[in-house]
């Protein structure tokens, strides 16, 4: 039997407050989860007291939606509601090598610039990184010229800030108000920090040495005639080298922890002693265990510049002219376009929101503000023209691009 491709349908709709654009995004939004319940959906629900007397709270959790291409059939205005029906045409089972689509079926879309900033990375255990330098500030480095090789991210090294309150502190999540700070005085979207779970060594091989034997380490030396002479000596040298490293990636704006990822491997032959040239120099990439770094950073990047890419581009508000003209710190260069929509957010910092029943952090909450068209585009900065704004737009305000559907 040949298998065939599916086509999911959701109608959403949304109130028309914040203007016409804007209820379009969140009506689409809608209709997305309406297909999504129609796959299936999971009931949680959870008991708690109130006043003395027990309460029961429900939630109906949609499945996951299928990767595909998202169609609007139909769209229009009415009392008050903009009111939308899409379609979600899903590929036939099977692989799949575009990687064009988001999880919800969106369309990954142009790529426009995101800025990001990498930042200190932990070390768990110091002393097995002894031997491989200023590292904790290298991997920030290293990242940054791989995620400025991808076309969606302008990547910026900042090794010498870290995030977390604690460096004992083992939950990313602590770092949300160090990365607030850090992203809007850096003006970027998204901080990349991280931990180096394990660089530890196991295995011996035996390595020869005529003069300068290192006998501080295991090994076999001779101590005849001409000791002096040759010092020579046989030590045994780690053949196997642990690298496991832990990536986080925070919305700059909000300090909410978008990504955790985890990427380790195990090199093999030369990999610790006098065989191991300086952590990131060009003999280090020669090493066995540089070209197993390498090619596990490179697979980092691309990972997880494929899941920011979903991400939605966001910048905030620079200046604001007669109320309603916005200038952007991004421009051209970013990959912005004369006649892009925008939807303007006002951020509520005193409404930071915290997980249920716990002090866990998420992040702020965003008021939806209204629309914008841009209007003017430079190098290193673009033009808007606000409309349908329920707020006074503010220098600081944020920005999200509206991708076409």
């Amino acid at each position: 039997m040949t298998a065939q491709a599916e086509r999911l349908v959701g109608v959403g709709v949304a109130t028309l407050d914040a203007g016409p654009k804007a209820a379009r995004e969140l009506a689409i939004a809608d209709a997305l989860e309406a297909a999504a319940l129609s796959q299936g959906a999971e009931i949680t629900s959870a008991d708690y007291v109130n006043g003395g007397r027990v309460a029961t709270s429900s939630r109906l959790a949609a499945a996951p939606l299928p990767p595909g291409r998202v169609s609007v059939l139909e769209e229009g205005e009415k009392d008050g509601l903009y009111r939308v029906k899409v379609a979600l045409d899903t590929p036939p089972p099977g692989p799949r090598a575009d990687g064009g689509h988001c999880p919800d079926g969106r369309a990954v879309g142009r790529p426009i610039k995101r800025r990001l900033l990498t930042s200190y990375v932990y070390l768990d255990h110091p002393a097995s990184a002894s031997d491989l330098g200023n590292v904790s500030t290298g991997l920030p480095s290293e990242l940054a010229r791989r995620f400025a090789r991808l076309p969606r991210f302008s990547a910026r090294d900042g090794g010498a800030f870290g995030v977390l309150p604690d460096p004992r502190e083992s939950d990313p999540a602590s770092g949300l108000d160090l990365v607030r700070e850090l992203g809007r005085r850096e003006d970027v979207q998204f901080v990349l920090a991280g931990r180096l779970i394990d660089s530890g060594s196991t295995g011996d091989r035996p390595d020869f040495s005529l003069f300068n034997a290192d006998k501080g380490r295991p090994g076999v030396f001779y101590d005849g005639p001409l000791a002096g002479l040759f010092g020579g000596g046989v030590s045994l040298q780690p053949s196997e080298r642990r690298f496991d490293l832990e990536l986080w990636v925070y919305d700059a704006f909000t300090g909410a922890l978008l990504v955790r990822e985890r990427f380790a491997d195990t090199a093999h032959g030369q990999v610790a002693g006098r065989s191991l040239p300086p952590f990131a120099s060009e003999a280090f990439w020669q090493n066995d265990y540089g070209r197993t770094v390498d090619k596990l950073l490179d697979k980092a990047a691309e990972r997880v510049g494929t899941l920011l890419a979903c991400v939605p581009f966001m910048t905030r508000v620079a200046k604001v002219e007669a109320g309603s003209r916005i200038y952007l710190g991004d421009g051209g260069l970013s990959g912005l376009r004369v006649g892009d929509s925008l939807i303007v957010y006002k951020p509520r910092p005193a409404k930071e929101l915290r997980a249920a029943g716990s002090e866990r952090k998420l992040g702020v909450a965003e008021l939806l503000s209204g629309d914008a068209t841009v209007t003017q585009v430079q190098p290193k900065l673009a033009v808007a023209e606000v409309r349908n704004a329920r707020y006074r737009v503010e220098a600081g305000d944020l920005v999200r691009f509206v991708p076409g559907r």
